[in-house]
């Protein structure tokens, strides 16, 4: 879909869920062709009808079912039309096809997926899913969402996960349309009854919000792991002899090869990441997102196809020399790390490397799977499934060459806490809190604190509660509402010194510097000599124009700490406080500090001293002629 049309259609849908249609009617003016502009004209005469009736002061007992199917046909209608300037990714799969080229499903669709869900194959009905998931989100239909619903009961347990997944992620989507569809609640309600299925879903729910990290994680091991790894090389070079893998000494090799690795600065990077990979972390983008150019993913079915040796497009490396690539099929069968298109990359990549390397890369691989199954310990295999899937998903939604006509579901919050199904899965409450915890430690702070907020709403106070809501609050700028919960953590548990820090810290960057200075000096008494609370003090007295007293913290820092280089900050506040106290000279010197040299003026001009434009011309002429070393060549 052209990026332009899927921010009006998003628009559009968002006056929707604000149940704003007078304005979501205008907006799809814009767009609307001939053969749709009937519907349209209906859909806003019965609009302009019911809202003449409610000012006239007519009773209807049918307005706000009138009103509601109104929003529901308007919805519809924008899909309809928004349809209308999509491009179709082309599949050559069968199965995948007639599901993914249709706008919305009949009786046609219904029934060849409850055929299939019965007699099915394991490949058919996972790609069956992966085609439903995605047309359901491109264009919502209460038929797909119901036959995903049914898949989730597949005697595949892949193909299950997989509908099951693909539920979720539709129903987070689509949340705020469910509401219409009293068959599709009375469905989840029948789905989620199972205690099982809740669970797995809790496991999705969770994924789906680590997958967030992934570009984090992938931008890091592109720009601070590879490049250090490069520089590893010659030294690698030094201890193992390429062309003797398959050697005696191998093993021993690859020992020092570690001994390497253990010794460098990346060594504890490395160990982060593979304990983040042993939770499910997706750190393999990086690596195999160089390995999507085949042309086997110009086809849109493979990305998503299970990994079967007997692929057409890798089958023949599997048949050569069966016996050398036991390990080979182990490596990619067995439950590891790989989603199912980055094992066919590895294939099809391994596939164009000389027979000899092959055989040398699968005693490597015996070797790292040998010591995987002694050292992992193997995730729930439904988890793994799901997880593997979305890594599947994400691949494509970040990978594919005509990734430009798909909305990536990657860019939207998960605030799956909000969605009406999430009652189904949140028995007793039970989940929420270690949903909204997850949301916490995973940095996704929005989330985090609506996520806490709903809790509250059902939690008796509580000190701990209240400082991760303040916390949530002050990382998303809110600085006000971050001080009110604090503030009342600090009434159950008082004179806590991380509370009173942020307490101070949240006073600072609302600029209520009184009040934050009242609470350094607080913690002074709990925790004397501390030399970053001395220098708060001295910067919030300098803020209040209290130039003697700021410096009296400022020489209390000196005194404490003479042999310590103090930091930019330090040295700007202490220099204006010099200024404004007529130590002029003394100023400048701390002035001579601050790098860059040419942001000086600026800084100079937003500090809480009153200098004049002379003053400051003077203070950056004097340091530019003077031999202190500028950014500014030849001023």
């Amino acid at each position: 879909m052209p990026k332009n049309i899927s921010d009006i259609r998003n628009i559009i849908n968002g006056s929707l869920d604000k149940q704003l249609l007078g304005r979501a009617l205008a907006q799809l003016q814009l767009l609307v062709n001939n053969a749709d502009s009937e519907r349209l004209e209906e859909i806003k005469n019965t609009y302009r009808y019911l809202l003449q009736y409610l000012f006239d002061g007519v009773e209807d007992p049918d307005r706000i079912d009138i009103f509601r199917r109104l929003l529901k046909e308007t919805y519809e209608l924008t899909d309809d039309v928004c349809a209308g300037y999509m491009t179709t990714a082309y599949s050559e799969n069968s199965c995948f096809s007639k599901l993914w080229n249709v706008k919305r499903f009949t009786d046609e669709q219904i029934k060849y997926c409850s055929k299939l869900n019965s007699d099915g194959d394991k490949i058919d009905t996972a790609l069956a899913v992966a085609a439903i998931t995605l047309n359901c989100l491109r264009i919502f239909d209460e038929h797909k969402v119901l036959c995903l619903a049914d898949f989730c009961d597949n005697k595949h347990q892949t193909t299950a996960l997989r509908a099951l997944t693909g539920l979720v992620i539709c129903l987070t989507i689509h949340q705020k349309r469910l509401q219409f569809y009293p068959a599709i609640n009375n469905r989840l309600n029948l789905l989620f009854d199972n205690k099982d299925t809740v669970k797995q879903t809790q496991v999705i729910v969770k994924q789906l919000i680590r997958s967030k990290e992934t570009e984090r994680i992938t931008k890091d091991i592109s720009e601070n792991i590879i490049p250090k790894i490069a520089k590893l090389a010659p030294k690698i070079r030094e201890k193992m002899d390429e062309s003797n893998f398959d050697s005696e000494d191998f093993e021993e090799k690859n020992a020092n090869l570690q001994d390497i690795i253990a010794g460098s600065e990346i060594s504890e990077k490395m160990r982060i990441y593979s304990e983040l990979q042993m939770e499910g972390s997706d750190i393999n983008m990086s690596t195999f997102s160089q390995l999507k150019g085949f042309p086997f993913f110009n086809q849109i079915e493979n990305w998503f196809i299970p990994f079967y040796k007997e692929n057409p497009a890798v089958s023949q490396l599997f048949q050569e020399q069966a016996d050398n690539n036991k390990s080979l099929v182990s490596f990619l069968t067995d439950d590891n790390f790989l989603c199912d298109s980055d094992k066919y990359s590895f294939c099809i990549n391994l596939s164009m490397i000389p027979e000899t390397y092959r055989k040398s890369m699968s005693n490597q691989l015996r070797m790292e799977s040998e010591q995987m199954k002694e050292d992992v310990i193997h995730p729930d295999k439904s988890a793994s499934i799901t997880n593997r899937y979305i890594q599947d998903l994400y691949r494509f939604f970040k990978l594919f060459r005509d990734k430009k006509d798909f909305e990536d579901i990657f860019t939207y919050k998960f605030d799956i806490h909000k969605a009406p199904f999430f009652r189904l899965i949140n028995p007793d409450n039970e989940f929420l809190p270690k949903l909204a915890d997850y949301f916490f430690t995973k940095e996704q702070y929005e989330n985090a604190l609506s996520a806490y907020l709903k809790l509250e709403t059902f939690s008796e106070p509580n000190a701990d509660l209240y400082k991760k809501i303040a916390f949530c609050y002050q990382k998303t700028l809110f600085y006000t509402q971050a001080i009110s919960y604090y503030e009342k953590a600090d009434i159950i548990e008082s004179d806590q010194l991380g509370t009173l820090r942020k307490l101070a810290y949240c006073h600072r960057k609302s600029g209520q510097y009184k009040e934050a200075l009242d609470y350094y000096i607080q913690i002074d008494k709990l925790d004397p000599n501390n030399l970053n609370t001395i220098f708060n003090m001295g910067m919030c007295s300098a803020e209040l124009r209290l130039y003697d007293s700021a410096l009296n913290y400022f020489y209390k820092i000196d005194f404490l700490n003479p042999d310590k280089k103090q930091s930019m900050n330090y040295q700007l506040y202490f220099g204006h406080c010099l200024w404004a106290t007529g130590k002029r000279k003394e100023a400048i010197n701390c002035y001579r500090e601050y790098i860059p040299f040419s942001k000086l003026d600026e800084i100079l001009r937003l500090a809480p001293v009153d200098f004049t434009e002379q003053d400051i011309a003077f203070i950056i002429d004097y340091l530019r002629y003077n031999n202190v070393e500028t950014d500014l060549q030849n001023p």
